[in-house]
């Protein structure tokens, strides 16, 4: 019996590449699709085929339009968040050539809108460190009156200006002299997204 491909979106990062070695582990033939080619990750004898294409953009459903047309029906592994949001916009047309595994859209925005999780964890009585949602520098006064450093910064939905300006997830500040001066910075590359401020270790 051959087994249906499965298509692991992002295969540019740690759990693209666990994810493939997993599969691949089962016997399970393996299409990575990869945004950056050269990543380490992208490295791996794990695929039969490596894709280089987007994988946070709707530029995606042409890659997987083209590997359905070759394949038939192939199970897809989405393996970041903006993967996750492309197949969850286009649930529907996508269900009729792949399988997949996705809460409702609500859940989905729940679980990566930053702001919406803490005030889900907040109201379910959940232990969560002290967090400051911001969109202008006058919040700064608040966040050194009620935070203690080091302060833990991110958007409070991810965007991909954020990934390309600071290369990282999350900023580890080590005072409210730091936060201003990469204010701003974090603002922009929020985007149309408040950045989020969290105190670690403090509860």
């Amino acid at each position: 019996m051959v087994k249906a491909p499965a298509v692991v979106i992002k295969l540019d990062s740690i759990t693209g590449l666990q994810t493939a070695r997993i599969l691949s582990g089962y016997g399970i033939p393996v299409i990575g699709i990869a945004a950056d080619p050269s990543h380490f990750c992208s490295r791996t004898n794990c695929c039969e085929e490596i894709l280089a294409g987007s994988t946070s953009e709707d530029a995606l459903l042409g890659t997987l339009s083209d590997i359905a047309r070759r394949h038939g029906v192939c199970v897809l592994f989405p393996c970041s968040d903006e993967s996750v949001r492309v197949i969850s916009r286009n649930r529907e047309s996508l269900r009729e050539r792949f399988r997949f595994v996705l809460p409702d859209e609500e859940v989905i925005d729940l679980f990566m809108n930053k702001a919406n999780f803490y005030k889900f964890a907040r109201d379910k009585g959940f232990t969560v460190p002290p967090t400051c949602f911001s969109a202008r520098r006058e919040d700064l006064g608040e966040i050194a009156g009620k935070l203690r450093p080091p302060y833990i910064v991110k958007p409070t939905v991810k965007t991909k200006k954020w990934t390309e300006r600071f290369q990282k997830k999350v900023l580890k500040l080590g005072s409210i002299e730091e936060l201003r001066g990469v204010y701003d910075d974090c603002l922009d590359a929020a985007g149309s997204s408040k950045s989020g401020f969290a105190s670690r270790g403090e509860f």
